[in-house]
């Protein structure tokens, strides 16, 4: 029940702050393993932010915009490969053995 307690205090200062809840969501529920993904794309976006801030001269839209589809395709790639080494996993229990 303590973590618990811990966990919504610190959801809520995160809020009241204007930072980022789901990530300490994903921290608390996930085995750093899964996880691990979002920080390190999180390290990515702080990275290209510093070296490339304004607007995209091709589009006129802000670069983040652009890396920001980049970076949900990505995550979303991750979660469809976890799926089929998933289904490969299974498909070893059920006939290989």
């Amino acid at each position: 029940m303590a973590s618990f307690l811990v966990g919504l205090v610190a959801g809520f200062a995160m809020s009241v702050a204007g930072l980022p809840v789901m990530t300490l969501g994903l921290g608390i529920y996930l085995p750093f393993y899964l996880s691990s993904g979002a920080v390190f794309g999180a390290l990515a976006r702080l990275a290209f932010e510093h070296a490339h801030k304004g607007e995209d001269p091709a589009t006129k839209a802000p670069k983040e915009a652009r890396w920001q589809t980049v970076a949900s395709g990505l995550m979303g790639g991750e979660s469809l490969v976890g799926v089929m080494v998933a289904l490969v996993a299974l498909a070893g229990m059920v006939f290989g053995g």
